[in-house]
């Protein structure tokens, strides 16, 4: 078990949030400036911080198929798998992995174990999305 602390990034419910306070309960600043208390076992750490504000959390530009294609098969976890697409881990890149990793495209996993998926994997999911895109576009 991970032992999560104040100014942590965490994942609840398949969004960021802050660690605000640890006590019996875990107090979340959400996304939304929300805050909720919520039992340790309901988040997922993703980075140890400190984060300050979730604001900071932007888009960021890395080499993902790069990394996708050095693993080859290759279990990693969340911090080597930013170390290897940002050159850092952050609470910033840590977010923006997950990201692409909840994406699924070119990765698929939990933080402590990411599988890149095959590239007959990537095909079939690329050519997945190109279809739903045509079929959204015929309807419009």
């Amino acid at each position: 078990m991970v032992d999560i602390k104040a100014n942590s990034l965490v994942l609840y419910k398949k969004g960021a949030a802050r660690v605000k306070r640890v006590d019996e309960k875990l107090e979340l600043e959400l996304r939304d400036g929300k805050v909720k208390r919520v039992r340790p076992k309901d988040v997922i750490q993703l980075h140890p911080g400190p984060i300050a504000r979730l604001a900071d959390l932007q888009d960021q530009q890395g080499e993902a198929e790069t990394a996708w294609e050095l693993l080859a098969g290759s279990p990693t976890t969340l911090a080597e798998l930013a170390e290897l697409i940002f050159g850092a881990f952050s609470p910033e890149t840590a977010w923006a992995t997950w990201n692409l990793v909840d994406d699924g495209l070119l990765f698929d996993g939990i933080p402590e174990r990411i599988q890149p998926r095959s590239p007959e994997g990537v095909e079939e999911e690329k050519c997945r999305r190109e279809s739903l895109d045509r079929e959204r576009a015929s309807w419009s």
